[in-house]
């Protein structure tokens, strides 16, 4: 092994005390590859796989009482996201046609409780 001259009387090879430091941010996998932390692995799975918008949907879900509030809550049947675009399913038309009637501040209301951007570009009532 090739000692560098300022770790000689050490008996460290200069290129072994870098990657044990911590100097060296990018590290090499067994299979030549860099490695990412897991926030960033499961992110790029997320918005490789298509379910991002299948979770914002059950975020949506969840607080969708919180949301629209009671009366719309309990007519709704299904909210589901697709393509930025947030489909709602009510079981009656009024409350399906008072939607319609506040749906921009509605979808101002949701991509405000997100709290990401304008993620949700239109709603379709159904």
């Amino acid at each position: 092994m090739a000692q560098n001259a300022g770790y000689a009387n050490t008996g460290i090879d200069k290129k072994a005390n870098l990657w044990g430091s911590g100097l060296n941010k990018k590290k090499q996998t067994m299979r030549g590859g860099d490695e990412i932390d897991l926030k960033s692995a499961l992110a790029n799975l997320i918005n490789a796989s298509g379910l991002k918008g299948r979770m914002i949907g059950v975020e949506l879900g969840q607080r969708w009482e919180e949301i629209a509030g009671r009366m719309v809550a309990r007519h709704t049947t299904e909210i589901y996201m697709k393509n930025n675009m947030l489909f709602i399913k009510f079981d009656s038309s009024v409350v399906r046609h008072e939607v319609s009637m506040m749906k921009s501040k509605l979808l101002e209301k949701l991509n405000q409780a997100l709290g990401q951007g304008d993620i949700i570009k239109d709603l379709r009532l159904f």
